[in-house]
């Protein structure tokens, strides 16, 4: 079953009314379960990959740390833990057996240097030496993995990147996909990772497919929530990101990332763009650092009031949840100061 369309908040749409209309009743690890079988998600658009909707509460920190402790390889529960109070529960040893980023980019992340081997690179290679390979894949879950059923491991089985007609086109293979939990988070991820290996082979942003052998939400908790986006839907904005600017902006973004979450002394970011996708997640980790720090100052205000609408939304509606109080006062000075 094909659901195909251009925003991700009316991808889960469709495809929730689908799920509510033909799923069936399943009891997986004893708990109630709506679920459908072989479902084919299509994102003709995967820069409308984030969800806007005031149903289900995103992490815009989380998203964007994420996204960095991904691309960098990292598989360490401290680092991740700092965006993520849940990350613990899927842990062994202080590692996180499901980063999907390690079996990725190695360890050394996405930029690596080409001569240290990791499926990433070798993929890369694949597709410059033929445009029109079908062997572009990069296997995340492992034979290992599916014996040895004590700890967590990935939900997505692989990714499968085609060039065609002078696009970038990525095909994700996933065993299992939460459909209002996991999928809007797992949307944003890979389609960032569609998009910088678009940058990196010099190559036009294609399609997002998205095949899951089970969809499904977990009926007692997600129910609720489904049910009021559904009905809610068409009071969703519509927004797409910009372009990437360039790989140099993403380095420095890592470099800053890791300075922020680990020193405290905080490395340069070119801001050359203010509206630019990268200045934005920077902006982002700027406004979380002071959060966590609890220093909640003219700096913090200053941070938010430079996030375009959208950002800024997602923002405080996460602040808001986590219980932040707004300093009306602090908020109209430094909206004045950027006037």
């Amino acid at each position: 079953m094909e659901i195909k369309e251009s925003c991700v908040d009316d991808l889960l749409y469709e495809s929730l009314c689908v799920l509510n209309g033909k799923g069936i009743e399943s009891r997986p690890r004893e708990k109630k379960t709506l679920e459908l079988l072989n479902v084919n998600l299509v994102l003709t658009n995967p820069r409308s990959r984030l969800f806007l909707s005031p149903h289900r509460i995103l992490n815009p920190f989380e998203l964007v740390g994420r996204l960095i402790w991904e691309l960098s390889g990292d598989d360490n529960l401290d680092s991740i833990q700092y965006y993520s109070r849940g990350a613990s529960n899927f842990a062994t040893d202080g590692k996180i057996n499901t980063a999907y980023g390690k079996r990725i980019f190695g360890e050394m992340g996405i930029f690596g240097k080409r001569f240290i081997d990791s499926p990433y690179t070798r993929l890369l290679d694949i597709l410059l030496k033929d445009s029109f390979s079908r062997r572009a894949i990069i296997l995340i879950l492992h034979p290992e993995d599916c014996y040895d059923t004590t700890y967590e491991y990935p939900c997505i089985v692989g990714l499968h990147f085609f060039i065609r007609d002078g696009k970038l086109d990525l095909v994700v293979y996933a065993r299992s996909e939460s459909a209002f939990r996991i999928l809007p988070m797992d949307i944003f991820m890979f389609t960032m990772i569609q998009e910088l290996t678009a940058v990196k082979l010099g190559l036009i942003l294609g399609t997002y497919y998205h095949h899951i052998g089970s969809f499904h939400y977990y009926i007692e908790s997600d129910q609720i929530q489904i049910n009021n986006f559904l009905c809610d839907r068409f009071n969703i904005p519509k927004y797409s990101m910009d372009p990437l600017i360039g790989l140099d902006m993403w380095k420095e973004l890592i470099e800053l990332e890791h300075d922020l979450r680990t020193s405290t002394c905080i490395s340069n970011f070119s801001i050359s763009n203010i509206n630019s996708t990268e200045t934005q997640f920077a902006l982002l980790l700027l406004i979380y650092r002071k959060f966590v720090k609890e220093e909640i100052d003219d700096k913090f205000y200053y941070y938010l009031n430079y996030l375009n609408d959208i950002y800024r939304n997602l923002a405080m509606n996460y602040l808001h949840f986590r219980g932040m109080k707004i300093d009306l006062e602090k908020w109209n000075e430094n909206k004045s100061k950027k006037k």
